[in-house]
């Protein structure tokens, strides 16, 4: 990437704020005559989603809906285009915090109940907008699919605003799910979406039930040990009472709460307008409470800013779809530049990712099979987001050639599929922890290599070592990935890699996980990092 500040169009890109999964987002500024400046946040889809005609149809389509949203509770889109065949959305820049990063520094990780009460009426009625908007004289109602705390931008005068309004399609589409597939950020889902379900705008008000149940109680209301333990609670309405965690709530505040995450769409709010009825008619916040959620914004730390010197690395297939591209021949741990780029504040969480495709039934483990399978039938109909839930595009074994096959762009994974995924067991051993010392870990020796201690030379052909190996990295719950120090994007990611020992990172805004890994010529082989819930 060209030094900053960097021309881009008619923006000239002055700071990165980081990266995500289908884009990277910049502060930028468009000068015109005179002294005039415009600053906005600019987002730049990542040039691996540019070749995908359907995406790029898609997030054209959605900006120019999002652009004609006019709300003081939305952040506004200014500007949309591409600029040699890039494309771009230029976004109101708003000075503060993600509800998110704000969360991690309130006491308890809670607000209080006049501020909950204060953001609940602010994104009720950038709902209530969106979800009646017309356009061209037609109602053309809005369904945002990804309210969450990562969207919701809090501005150093108190303002809440709702972000990427209308685009969380388009985004999905680009993390190559399948067709009627379940998109979102697993903790928010509602039932209807863990069961790819048509939504309507109760799913956007099941999901700001979530997010009220978590900045009132500190914790999510249907988090299990794993994605597939909180699809299974979604979909079964399991969780905890609002004021069981929260027990100085007012009952009229509880009662709503409660309703926004009915199972059954039919028993929560029929729209936002009758949820904002009910919400003004809880007790007025004072006037003082927009400004102490301003202060408190403002009092949070600001993220490191990348320089920007460091674009999202070409060598990887994050979607596993697409040719492998190999990492430069002799880069290793040992010559490879140290860099922590990652997703700024602002940034989200990632959508779940269907369309997946396991090894098959011969080359999988057979052991605990039948102890899973139980659990597995509970699923019922979500079966078909397990895949999504673990956010992992799996490669299957490598072919006759040594090469790594391809997964299908569409397909979701069946029950024996599924089973595999449920099981989430990383090859080589456990997951490493935070503060867990850095281990190296041999491959096995395949056919292709002989059995001499200096890794042999395959029987076939020679040298060995001018072959590649490939490792796809998951991380569980969600996270970014790092390889030899190199920014590599949201995990699934797959890697061609040359023969040697790589350092293998996961982390959310820089790398807290690390795990050194062998790499042995024409060997295939997954790794799973755990992290801890955010």
């Amino acid at each position: 990437m060209a030094p900053l500040p960097e021309q881009f169009g008619p923006y000239e890109i002055l700071r990165r704020l980081g990266v995500g999964g289908m884009a990277e987002t910049f502060v930028a500024v468009r000068r015109g005559p005179g002294a005039f400046e415009q600053h906005v946040c600019l987002k730049r889809v990542l040039p691996a989603f540019e070749g995908d005609a359907d995406f790029v149809r898609l997030f054209l389509e959605e900006a120019t809906m999002a652009a004609s949203l006019r709300h003081s509770n939305i952040v506004g889109v200014i500007d949309f285009g591409d600029v040699e065949g890039t494309h771009y959305m230029a976004l109101e820049l708003v000075e503060g915090v993600d509800l998110r990063n704000l969360l991690g520094t309130a006491p308890g990780r809670r607000l209080t109940e006049d501020m909950a009460l204060h953001v609940a009426l602010e994104l009720t009625q950038a709902l209530r907008y969106a979800h009646a908007h017309e356009r061209d004289g037609q109602e053309r109602g809005i369904v945002h699919r990804d309210v969450s705390p990562s969207n919701v931008l809090v501005s150093h005068v108190g303002e809440v605003k709702l972000a990427d309004f209308g685009i969380a399609k388009a985004m999905q589409r680009g993390a190559a799910t399948a067709s009627g597939a379940v998109k979102g950020k697993v903790p928010y889902m509602s039932p209807e979406q863990a069961r790819a379900e048509p939504i309507d705008g109760r799913t956007d008000l099941f999901a700001l039930g979530v997010l009220l149940f978590e900045v009132l109680a500190g914790e999510r209301p249907f988090d299990g040990k794993s994605d597939v333990e909180t699809l299974q609670r979604i979909v079964a309405g399991q969780r905890p009472s609002i004021v069981d965690l929260a027990a100085t709530l007012s009952p009229g505040f509880a009662d709503i709460i409660e309703r926004l995450l009915a199972s059954d769409r039919n028993d929560r709010f029929q729209g936002a307008g009758p949820l904002f009825e009910s919400l003004a008619a809880l007790p007025t916040p004072p006037a003082m409470v927009r400004v102490a959620l301003g202060d408190l914004a403002r009092s949070v730390r600001p993220m490191p800013v990348e320089s920007g010197s460091q674009r999202t690395s070409p060598e990887v297939d994050r979607t596993a779809l697409a040719t492998p591209r190999t990492i430069p021949e002799g880069r290793s741990s040992s010559d490879a530049e140290t860099r922590t780029s990652g997703p700024g504040p602002a940034e989200e969480t990632p959508t779940a990712i269907v369309g997946v495709t396991v090894p098959s039934r011969s080359d999988r483990p057979r052991g605990g099979v039948a102890r899973r399978r139980s659990s597995l039938i509970a699923l019922g109909a979500v079966l078909t987001v397990v895949a999504a839930s673990l956010g992992s595009a799996w490669i299957g074994p490598s072919g006759e050639d040594g090469t790594p096959r391809q997964a299908p762009s569409s397909q979701a994974a069946p029950l024996e599929e599924t089973q595999a995924l449920a099981e989430g067991l990383p090859e080589g051993g456990p997951p490493t922890v935070p503060g867990q010392a850095p281990t190296t870990e041999q491959a096995p020796a395949t056919r292709e290599t002989a059995a001499s201690g200096d890794g042999g030379v395959p029987a076939e052909e020679a040298p060995a070592q001018s072959r590649k190996g490939t490792v796809v990295i998951h991380v569980e719950p969600w996270g970014n990935v790092w390889i030899d120090g190199d920014f590599m994007g949201r995990a699934p990611v797959r890697a061609v890699l040359s023969p040697g020992v790589h350092v293998i990172a996961a982390g959310r805004d820089g790398p807290t996980v690390r795990r050194r890994r062998r790499i042995r010529p024409g060997v295939n082989r997954r790794l799973l990092l755990t992290l801890p819930l955010p």
